[in-house]
């Protein structure tokens, strides 16, 4: 009878271990989401790869960060780059021209107003995210002219009843180009 009990006792601490196990790991759907989101990067990082094999690619803007512009000019010098993170800012028609400018990266100091045709400008808008930045693109730029700006205005509001407005003279670049390709994601 002790030896049943025994072997009772364990079977179900065994089977109340395995419970506790298998209810402790990821769900289903949580594994997918990871799979899928691995999925994703390898399509981008091999639609990276063939962008820097297809067009000579050597830096992409948003990894960059110099603190003079003459800094950048190994990089106008490349012809071609990429910008893989960024934030459209406006898109606007100047003499018959279309322009988009675009703050580049995770920093607030670098913008880059691009030339682009009105095809381009509809494979932007047709794959636009919602979010701040554009994770489902890349652009290829041609960028042959980048300056600091002068100042930047910033508005601080700390106090609700005192916000101010700063002129920061420690500005960012501003750089401009021509758009050459979409990649939509």
């Amino acid at each position: 009878m002790d030896k049943i009990r025994y072997r009772l006792k364990r079977t179900f601490y065994i089977i109340l271990i395995c419970t506790f196990i298998y209810s402790c790991g990821p769900s289903e759907s949580e594994e997918n989401a990871e799979l899928d989101k691995m999925e994703k990067q390898q399509f981008r990082d091999k639609t990276i790869r063939n962008l820097i094999n297809q067009y000579g690619i050597k830096y992409s803007w948003d990894t960059l960060s110099f603190e003079h512009s003459i800094d950048y000019q190994k990089i106008i010098d490349s012809e071609i780059q990429m910008v893989q993170n960024f934030e459209i800012l406006d898109i606007f028609k100047e003499n018959e021209n279309i322009y988009i400018k675009l703050q580049v990266g995770l920093m607030d100091d670098l913008y880059v107003i691009l030339n682009c045709n009105q095809n381009q400008l509809d494979a932007i808008k047709d794959s636009e995210n919602k979010g701040p930045f554009h994770s489902k693109m890349i652009f290829v730029v041609s960028v042959n002219e980048i300056k600091k700006m002068n100042f930047q205005v910033s508005a601080e509001n700390y106090d609700e009843e005192y916000p101010s407005i700063e002129l920061d003279e420690e500005a960012g670049f501003l750089a401009k180009g021509k758009l050459i390709d979409v990649i939509k994601l």
